[in-house]
């Protein structure tokens, strides 16, 4: 009897000690990111935190993007060996999430498939959902739920996926329900342990004690079946091994976060062709640069864009302020016995706001207003020297080519120009406009990027009464200037 109750004793102990082990792991809540893929169409940042984080929210700590990023900052990617590109694919995120306390990561992308596989017909639009666990990378949950409305992901179908992606969160800690049915055996066993201990008397004198209360708690639960559905849970866990063959395909879903601040630096070479006349003088006043001579130059710009420093791609994070300034120093030929050479500094520069408007993964739109001025001054010359400065509107997009590569647009319309300097010679200004175009290609190395672009800049202006200019043999009634630029550009600098 005194041994069938230490058996009883040690069990019901067991069982008391093992049983408070999940309800530990239950009571801290799962830490998760969520990672847009590279799948289109993509998701847009402010529909994944309204739908999808929020909801995530409510049972688990949610961790921002821009958080994880400034937390895995240089110094611990080469502590673990990690790429900034690798950052958030499933090896970077299984690596880092030690560092941040991470234990599991949803990925997030778009899905479009075409009927039967072909390029004809209407698309069925999905999101895709893949929860990982980390830091093993294993799969715990993978699937794909269509849209109702085009694109957009709609509370529809954002409800019943987020409660899919719940039960495997909150389901995948549990991988040991073991312990649960030897909590509640206990009770109505123990007269059952006395008996079954008290008949087979020599069974005492096995070696190894210990099997005994966790085998008499499995034998007395027959006469209560109820405790043995405690492993329900298990099947939300199986898709661990049944997908994990997937993982792999997850290996591009890290998406390009854009910057917030861009420098960069280079040289230019550009010709100029202006001209005044009035329409009436057979040969108008020129000032040309040779064909084979461009005049070179240095260029600096600046992109700044505060709020999208540790942000997570909400709106606002996309106003900012950008900047360039040019400069060069040329000679001009004045002809005369001898000929002279006159040297002159040639600066330009705009600065003022921009907003940039995400589209996808790594292209965008940008609005601009500011400010601009160029003078080119001519001293001792019969053509005048020239400054011009006006406000500005334009706009400007870059669309992503490839991982690395993009194209790069941009164009500014100049209102109400002035005319400064040689510009009073002219005679009175009665309009001035001019517009900036220019375009190229754009390569990223994260964190350096390297422009290479070609630019026209068109002034143009009118004047009323007649020229006073010097050096000259023909003035101008009712003067126009006609000053053009086309340039080549090369800039190289960071962003990050």
């Amino acid at each position: 009897m005194t041994r069938s109750f230490l058996r009883f004793s040690l069990a019901f102990a067991l069982g008391a000690v093992t049983s408070t082990l999940p309800a530990a792991q239950a009571g801290a809540k799962p830490k998760i990111i969520v990672v847009p893929g590279k799948g289109k169409p993509a998701v847009p940042p402010p529909v994944i935190k309204n739908l999808i984080e929020k909801a995530l929210a409510e049972q688990a700590d949610v961790m921002a993007l821009g958080a994880y990023k400034k937390a895995i900052n240089a110094k611990v990617q080469k502590k673990l060996s990690l790429k900034p590109k690798d950052l958030l694919t499933p090896e970077g995120l299984a690596a880092a999430a030690p560092e941040v306390g991470l234990t599991h990561a949803l990925i997030v992308e778009g899905v479009k498939e075409m009927p039967g596989g072909g390029k004809k017909g209407k698309p069925t639009i999905s999101i895709k959902v893949t929860l990982l666990k980390l830091p093993s990378g294993e799969q715990a949950f993978s699937n794909a739920f269509a849209y109702t409305k085009g694109n957009k992901l709609t509370p529809d179908v954002a409800t019943p996926m987020m409660e899919a992606v719940l039960a495997a969160l909150t389901a995948t800690p549990e991988t040991s329900p073991a312990p649960v049915a030897a909590e509640q055996p206990p009770p109505p066993a123990a007269p059952a342990a006395e008996t079954a201990a008290a008949e087979p008397t020599p069974v005492a004198a096995e070696p190894p004690p210990a099997p005994a209360p966790a085998s008499a708690p499995v034998a007395s639960a027959d006469p209560a079946p109820a405790a043995e559905p405690a492993p329900a849970p298990q099947p939300v866990a199986e898709p661990a091994t049944t997908v994990t063959a997937a993982a792999p395909r997850e290996r591009a879903t890290a998406a390009k976060a854009r910057p917030g601040l861009a420098v960069t630096a280079g040289a230019f070479a550009f010709f100029r062709k202006a001209q005044v006349s009035d329409g009436t003088v057979p040969m108008p006043l020129t000032y040309t640069t040779k064909a084979s001579e461009p005049l070179p130059g240095v260029i600096a710009r600046l992109e700044l864009y505060p709020l999208a420093f540790g942000g997570n791609g909400s709106w606002y994070e996309g106003f900012g302020l950008d900047a360039e300034a040019v400069f060069t120093r040329v000679s001009t030929q004045i002809d005369g016995t001898p000929p002279k050479l006159v040297p002159s500094n040639i600066v330009g520069g705009k600065g003022g706001l921009s907003v940039r408007v995400g589209i996808g993964d790594d292209s965008d739109v940008r609005v601009r207003l500011g400010y601009s001025m160029f003078q080119f001054p001519l001293e001792g010359s019969g053509f005048p020297g020239l400054s011009f400065q006006a406000p500005y509107a334009g706009l400007g997009a870059t669309f992503g080519l490839a991982k690395q590569v993009a194209v790069v647009l941009a164009a500014d319309y100049l209102l109400k120009m002035s005319v400064g300097d040689g510009g009073k010679l002219l005679g009175t200004l009665g309009s001035g406009a001019a517009y900036h175009a220019e375009g190229g290609l754009r390569l990223t190395f994260a964190p350096i990027r390297i422009d290479v672009l070609a630019r026209l800049e068109q002034y143009g202006a009118t004047f009323k009464g007649t020229t006073t200019m010097t050096n000259v043999v023909q003035q101008y009634t009712n003067a126009k200037i006609s000053d053009r630029y086309i340039s080549g550009f090369a800039l190289a600098g960071i962003e990050m």
